[in-house]
């Protein structure tokens, strides 16, 4: 139920639905996220499929659309991937990209 007269309109509305990897928060200034980020991924998964709950592990695309974000930003978000233990980050090429979603270019 929703307490407003317009469906949406409260704090329901701001669920992106989306089950955090990890992978923006660095280990040596946000230490505690880091660990619950990733921790909360994986019993989130494990509740899920411990009590049969229909979820989609889709993945997220992390595309640099500019040259400091190739050769800055994504290698930072590696980094604090790798240390924060995510281990299902994958880096892929151009070809592999286009499989998941052709209008990347």
């Amino acid at each position: 139920l929703e307490q407003s007269n317009a469906i949406g309109s409260g704090i329901s509305s701001r669920n992106s639905e989306v089950i955090h990897a990890g992978i923006y928060y660095d280990k040596k200034t946000t230490p505690l996220k880091s660990k619950l980020c990733v921790e909360g991924k994986r019993l989130l998964y494990n509740y899920c499929r411990d009590r049969d709950i229909s979820h989609v592990r889709c993945g997220k695309l992390l595309v640099a659309t500019d040259d400091e974000q190739r050769d800055v930003g994504l290698p930072t978000l590696v980094e604090y991937a790798k240390r924060n233990g995510v281990n299902d980050l994958r880096i892929l090429t151009k070809e592999a990209i286009a499989a998941y979603e052709p209008s990347v270019m």
